[in-house]
This record gives C-alpha cells, structure tokens and sequence, in this order.
C-alpha cells in the first residue's frame, strides 16, 4: 500500500474514484469490489479468518492512489491522447497541403492567396491551441501538477 494503510474497501474505493467521473467512479467501483470479494472467499476458503483475508485482499488490490492515477489515466486521458495526436497531424497536413493548393488554384488572384492564408492562420492557431491545452491537461491528469497549471494557462494564452 501507499503510505496510508486503508482499514476498509470503502476506504479505499474512495480515494481511487475520487477524481473520476460519477459514471465511471460506480463502474470501477462495483468491478474491484466484485475482485476483492472473490479474492477474500480464495483466501477463506485457504484457511484465512475473514479479517485477514480482507486484509490480504486489499493488500493485493494496490496502492489506491496508484491504482487512482492509472485509471484516470485509462478513463480521461487516452481518448485525449487520440484527440491531440489528429490534430497535431491535421496541424501538419494544413500547414504543408493547403497553402501550396491555394497557391496553385489561385496564383493569378491575389486577393484571395491573402485571405486564404489568413483564414489558415487563424486554423492553425486555433488547432494549436486546442493541442497546447489538451497536453496541459493530461500532464496535469497524469502528473498531478496542480501548481503549474497556471504558469502553462499563461503561456498557451500568450501564444494567441
């Protein structure tokens, strides 16, 4: 366990749910209770009283705030991860396809190659920002670094 011995299952459920979402806190909730319960009736059935087998059970479920952290990990940030990487490539894509289309489609219009890269400007810096801030988040999710979260707010409003 971490530095804190938890005396309860629902001691424990606490600290790992706490920073999850409701729907998912009650889902994980019931799926590591459903595992501690048969990993209590394995060591009963091995001879164990029922306060060391519920002792050994929680042992075994992890340190809570571990155990917290990975599933705010799976539960919030992968699909941020999967956002950030698009748009992060769509950043790419715009910035090496489109300006040399434009070009191409409307080299004889210069009025429009101007307002054309003007419109992808404002996208790129939009997309940007979006990026810069969902990599904000999960550092913050994964990390827990609360006290650069202003610091990071600064800097990626002071990029626009």
């Amino acid at each position: 366990m971490s530095s804190h011995e938890y005396s309860t299952l629902q001691e424990w459920l606490l600290v790992v749910t706490e920073k999850l979402p409701t729907a998912v806190s009650h889902t994980v909730t019931q799926e590591l209770t459903n595992h501690f319960l048969d990993a209590v009736e394995e060591y009963e059935a091995d001879g164990l009283s029922q306060p060391e087998a519920e002792a050994r059970a929680l042992a075994e479920l992890g340190a809570a705030d571990a155990v917290g952290r990975r599933l705010k990990d799976v539960h919030l940030g992968q699909p941020h991860y999967k956002t950030a990487a698009f748009a992060s490539l769509l950043i790419l894509a715009l910035m090496m396809g489109i300006p040399a289309l434009v070009y191409r489609l409307f080299a004889e219009e210069p009025r429009v190659v101007q307002m054309s890269q003007v419109a992808l400007g404002v996208l790129l810096a939009g997309l940007t920002v979006y990026v810069l801030n969902t990599l904000r988040r999960l550092l913050l999710w994964r990390f827990d670094l609360a006290g650069v979260d202003k610091p990071l707010k600064v800097a990626i409003g002071s990029y626009l």
